[in-house]
């Protein structure tokens, strides 16, 4: 495997990001293809973790990875809350959500960004 490749980030990618997140949609891609450069890799694994999701990077179907999205998004609870925020700030609010019963798993996103 080889180490990170430094490219610049497309103008499009955050704004993507940015609305993925503002729908509450979750990535999950999934590559079949063995031939795909690093850079398509490492791009597809940052999607998926700044959207809550997970990478499928070498499968040979897709019944493995759909199995898996459906185990992880067939039950979950929705919580919210009052953002203290005022109106017209803009920024990013860093999210911990801990559970009491240690036979729980949570998957949260790290975060949300605020404002316009």
């Amino acid at each position: 495997m080889h180490g990170p490749i430094a490219l610049n980030e497309s103008r499009y990618y955050r704004p993507m990001i940015q609305a993925l997140n503002g729908a509450n949609v979750t990535v999950y891609p999934t590559n079949l293809t063995l031939d795909a450069p690093e850079v398509a890799h490492q791009t597809l694994t940052r999607m998926a973790h700044e959207t809550g999701g997970e990478y499928f990077r070498l499968n040979v179907g897709f019944d493995t990875p759909l199995k898996k999205v459906e185990g992880e998004t067939s039950g979950y609870y929705l919580i919210a809350y009052y953002s203290p925020h005022a109106p017209g700030e803009k920024g990013f609010q860093k999210v911990s959500v801990a559970l009491k019963n240690p036979e729980f798993k949570v998957k949260s996103r790290e975060g949300y960004s605020f404002g316009d």
